[in-house]
């Protein structure tokens, strides 16, 4: 009889420990299972990977990387980046993401040649072109693996000489909403999740908050009427929320941190799944505010994925901080809530696809080439008189 019940109580004791270890975050404090908590996390690449980041990315197992331009230098180099960051964790697949919204933001011109920047593109094409031109441009950039843009941006540009001018569809609220909502569509179609920004829109301020903290100085209800459109229209799954102290719902914390500015965004734009922040190294907030605390801060707020740019050492540093500190069950939920975005992506399917693409790598940098003759063909004809 005693051995009986022993084998019985075994049995199910390991049942348990099955069930367990399917959950895909373990409720243990951070302590235990420093890795579980990278999915907060989106890490910049500066530099070609090196054995040294590696070993720093490996410790932390962030939910993405953000690739720049000083990490590839050709297409198949791009290619080898991509698939050492989707055999970095076998479990959960991560957000292979580009900041490309052409212009004087164009990470991939030496790859695919040069994207006109949203102003152009707003002035001289239809939506019809818009949609052809991006999602030709498209065929080519998800062939890499990459799954995720910083793009389309969204701002109102309100001023004539703002940083953004350049990087906006237009003035015209009406303008960039349908050329908004016409890129989220190319993306759509090419399985590429788009990320509209800079929430609620950094076009009504004159600073650059990448040297500054701007203040937005709407109203929530004229903020509603003025500056939201775009999100309204579009019914993003993703944004970005940009580094202005908006004083008329939060007087102390930036949009990027702020809960009273989350809980606003998700009342009037219900669709939003996931919630990034612009890059916390900028100077609006490395100015002003410690890094640790506002990113805990954030956090705590109900962003699911801080963008950090600084080095990749400097980013474990500040995890292993972060961790200790922020609200463990809020950490859990908005971890959650970044897992079942990526699984509606089916990024485990797109990475299984990328994988297999690579047996064949010379056949899939023609394929590349081909989707590259044919964008620059629609270049050409679309700016041939501009």
């Amino acid at each position: 009889m005693v051995k009986f019940l022993s084998g019985f109580f075994f049995f199910f004791f390991f049942i348990s420990l099955f069930n367990c270890s399917t959950l895909p975050i373990k409720k243990e404090h951070p302590k235990n299972n420093l890795t579980q908590y990278g999915e907060l996390f989106v890490i910049s690449l500066n530099s070609p990977l090196n054995a040294t980041n590696l070993s720093y990315i490996r410790q932390i197992q962030p939910a993405g990387f953000l690739l720049s331009k000083k990490s590839f230098t050709s297409p198949k180099f791009l290619l080898k980046t991509i698939k050492t960051l989707y055999t970095i964790n076998t479990n959960i697949p991560p957000w292979i993401m580009i900041d490309q919204e052409g212009g004087s933001v164009d990470r991939l011109t030496d790859i695919l040649g040069p994207l006109p920047s949203q102003r152009r593109r707003g002035k001289y094409l239809t939506l019809t072109q818009e949609n052809q031109l991006l999602s030709t441009y498209l065929s080519a950039v998800s062939l890499f693996g990459i799954n995720m843009n910083l793009a389309p941006v969204s701002d109102i540009c309100l001023f004539p000489h703002s940083f953004l001018r350049s990087r906006c569809f237009s003035s015209n609220i009406n303008k960039v909403s349908e050329f908004t909502k016409a890129d989220y569509n190319a993306y759509k179609t090419r399985g590429i999740l788009p990320v509209l920004k800079h929430f609620p829109n950094h076009g009504a301020v004159t600073k650059d908050s990448h040297f500054h903290l701007p203040l937005f100085n709407r109203s929530p209800v004229s903020a509603y009427t003025q500056d939201l459109l775009p999100y309204i229209k579009t019914k993003p799954k993703v944004i970005m929320l940009s580094h202005l102290l908006w004083k008329n719902i939060d007087p102390l914390h930036p949009c990027s941190s702020s809960k009273a500015v989350i809980d606003y965004c998700k009342s009037k734009i219900p669709s939003i799944e996931l919630i990034i922040t612009d890059d916390i190294n900028m100077g609006a907030i490395s100015k002003n505010f410690n890094i640790t605390n506002y990113t805990i801060q954030a956090i705590n707020s109900g962003v699911n994925l801080v963008l950090t740019t600084d080095k990749i050492k400097n980013v474990l540093e500040l995890y292993k901080k972060v961790i200790q500190k922020a609200d463990q069950k809020k950490m859990h939920t908005t971890i959650q809530a970044n897992l079942k975005v990526k699984k509606e992506m089916k990024l485990n399917e797109k990475r299984k696809l990328f994988l297999n693409s690579l047996i064949a790598e010379k056949k899939l940098i023609l394929q590349i080439q081909k989707h590259k003759k044919n964008y620059n063909l629609l270049l050409t004809n679309f700016f041939s008189n501009n």
